[in-house]
Parts: structure tokens; C-alpha cells; sequence
């Protein structure tokens, strides 16, 4: 493993503008599919906490096609602070389903968001590299 820092930049923006930074990692091929891991930086925690910042986006993903959520699980330490993980599938439009795994991560005052997702024919292959990189120390999704 090998840690990953996001590269440094600095611009003048208007004072009312927020960093909604969003950085994409792809793993090599397996089987044809490039994993990737997507983080989103949300800079202030919405006011009904972590948990009802999940609430919110999981509500969101409610209108994917055949949405459907196989585990939530709260953890007090994920490998760089306390979080949750949400385990679900969807259908793509062209019929695929896929497996993600979103980690919400609160550090400071921001939610960091970790969506990591594969085919879900590929899942196990996959998805056990995520709980490695989260610190997840339980079993990954397999919806077969």
C-alpha cells in the first residue's frame, strides 16, 4: 500500500465559494474492469450530523434504477476517523449491475465521501481492496 496525498494547489476564489474538492483513483485491470475509488470533500458538515448526512444521500440514491441497500454500518475509527459504510447495489441502463461501497468520513469539520465501485460479477475481486484501503475490518458486499 501506499499512501495517497492530494497534490497542492492554490487559487484566489470569491469569499463565498467552498472546496468541494473530488478525486478519482483507478486501480489496474481486473478482468477487463479498472476499479476506481471516487472522494468527494464536503467542507461543512450539514447541521443533522453524520448520520443524517447519509440519511440524506442515500435518499438521493433511492431513484437509481433497482436500488437497493445490503448493509449500513456505523465505525468509530475507519483508517482516518470515525464513519459510516453503505453497502448497495444498482442497475445501469443498459442492464449491469454494479456493487458500491460508500464510506462517509468525518475529519474536522468536513464529510469526505469514498465510493468505490465495481460490476458486481467482479465484487469479489475487487471490493476486498476497498475494505483494505477504508481499514474495514468485516466482510465485504458479494451479491450475487
Amino acid at each position: 500500500m501506499k499512501k495517497f496525498i492530494a497534490p497542492s494547489l492554490s487559487l484566489e476564489t470569491p469569499e463565498n465559494w467552498i472546496d468541494v474538492s473530488v478525486y478519482t483513483l483507478c486501480g489496474p485491470p481486473v478482468d477487463g474492469y479498472a476499479p476506481t475509488l471516487v472522494v468527494t470533500r464536503l467542507i461543512a458538515m450539514p447541521g443533522a450530523g453524520l448520520d443524517g448526512y447519509v440519511d440524506s444521500q442515500i435518499r438521493e440514491l433511492e431513484s437509481l434504477r433497482e436500488f437497493r441497500v445490503i448493509q449500513r454500518k456505523s465505525y468509530p475509527k475507519l483508517q482516518v476517523g470515525p464513519g459510516i459504510v453503505v453497502d448497495f447495489t444498482w442497475v445501469d441502463a443498459e442492464g449491469t449491475t454494479f456493487a458500491q461501497r460508500q464510506a462517509y468520513i468525518k475529519v474536522a469539520e468536513s464529510v469526505y465521501t469514498l465510493t468505490a465501485t465495481v460490476p458486481n460479477d467482479r465484487s469479489q475481486a475487487l471490493l476486498p481492496v476497498f475494505k483494505i484501503i477504508l481499514g474495514v475490518n468485516d466482510s465485504c458486499i458479494v451479491i450475487n
